[in-house]
């Protein structure tokens, strides 16, 4: 599902109609999850099976670095997202070079998902910002997720440090939408992207 889609723009406006429906912060936590979700899971399902995993292993690792600042759960973060993140990178590599047919045949492996680079960095920030005692650790699983596969830059970017956006999901989940000036957003940002952006490039 791209941006500049009819499915993106009908998405768009089913989750934000629900969304300002929502006043329950923890609600509206679970709607961002889940819309995040579906959005990445558009293109194949089985891929978001890698983004809750690399999820669940900073949340995790995350509250022990918070209770102790441990070097060990530190390098644990990164090597299994950066373990998670060569499966894919390298598995045509692995599969030509030295034949390995678990490459070849495994469904799990099959094309490399999009925005895994974004999500998997993002995560391991989380793990090290903590550690370095940059940031407390989310409220709770749902909020982290929300931050994590937060779908308007899950599968474009930019990279964003917990420190810069948690604060701001923080804040939405109390804040009333305004739906004017964010439809007017999408409308400028249409625009540039499909009438300026596609046609010069």
């Amino acid at each position: 599902m791209t941006f500049n889609s009819t499915e993106f723009l009908l998405f768009a406006l089913s989750f934000f109609l629900i969304y300002g429906v929502l006043k329950s912060s923890l609600q509206r936590r679970l709607l961002l999850v889940a819309g995040s979700f579906f959005f990445y899971s558009w293109g194949n399902p089985i891929h978001l099976i890698f983004l809750i995993l690399s999820g669940l292993i900073d949340y995790l690792i995350g509250n022990e670095l918070h209770r102790k600042k441990n070097v060990f759960f530190l390098f644990l973060s990164i090597g299994l997202n950066l373990g998670i993140l060569s499966l894919f990178k390298f598995s045509d590599f692995a599969s030509e070079t030295f034949h390995f047919s678990i490459f070849n045949k495994s469904y799990l492996l099959s094309g490399i998902p999009i925005g895994v680079s974004f999500y998997t960095f993002q995560s391991m920030s989380y793990s090290i910002d903590i550690y370095r005692r940059k940031l407390e650790p989310a409220k709770d699983v749902f909020h982290f997720f929300s931050f994590l596969a937060f779908f308007p830059q899950l599968v474009a970017g930019p990279i964003c440090r917990g420190s810069e956006l948690l604060g701001q999901l923080e804040i939405l989940d109390s804040k009333e939408i305004k739906f004017e000036e964010a439809a007017k957003l999408l409308v400028i940002g249409f625009f540039q992207k499909m009438f300026l952006a596609d046609q010069l490039f």
